[in-house]
């Protein structure tokens, strides 16, 4: 038989040996963690890119409305103009 201290030094070692499987384990798991949220960061960015694009052809289209509503009151007004040195 084993004496109590030899024993005991063994339980400790099984119980060290295990700590540090868990250990590994969560290294693991963070490393995989990880991984994953970079891939939905970079998601993410395509997405923003995405949405970066929208909103440039959006406010390249406001700045041609703007242009359009600008000729068309230029045009209004001289019409006006025309019409009142018509009659």
């Amino acid at each position: 038989m084993l004496e109590p201290g030899m024993l005991q030094l063994i339980r400790i070692g099984i119980q060290t040996i295990l700590f540090l499987l868990a250990g590994y384990g969560m290294v693991i798991r963070t490393d995989n963690s990880v991984n994953s949220l970079k891939e939905e960061v970079k998601e993410m960015q395509r997405e923003i890119k995405s949405m970066a694009n929208v909103v440039i052809q959006i406010a390249v289209q406001t700045v041609r409305i703007d242009g359009i509503n600008e000729r068309m009151n230029m045009l209004d007004a001289r019409l006006t103009k025309t019409e009142k040195h018509g009659d």
